[in-house]
């Protein structure tokens, strides 16, 4: 299935619906919506409480958001100059698993 085809078929049945919420897609000023859908990691839809939801499935769960604001996840993983490149002269232990991979890579360092 060509990625196109395989989000389109996301699309049709997403894990998850909000709906009834004020979400904020941040993509013009001033825009709104009223419910967005989910399907992994990605938003899938974004509209009206009508259109959003016609794209509920068998499995999809309905979160009501109360009319609450929706936005939508950001990372912002940002680094200050100085003290962040001075961190990085240490060994990066993240993702590291069991004895011998840290054994290995205090070697290496």
């Amino acid at each position: 299935m060509i990625e196109a085809e395989r989000q389109k078929a996301a699309a049709m049945n997403p894990e998850l619906i909000i709906t009834n919420a004020t979400v904020l897609p941040m993509t013009e000023p001033g825009e709104r919506a009223e419910a967005l859908a989910i399907s992994g990691a990605r938003i899938v839809a974004v509209g009206n409480a009508a259109d959003v939801g016609k794209l509920a499935g068998g499995n999809t769960k309905t979160i009501d958001a109360d009319g609450r604001i929706v936005l939508p996840g950001i990372v912002e993983s940002h680094l200050h100059l100085f003290p962040g490149s001075q961190s990085l002269r240490f060994l990066q232990a993240g993702g590291i698993e069991g004895f011998d991979a840290l054994k290995s890579a205090l070697v290496n360092y």
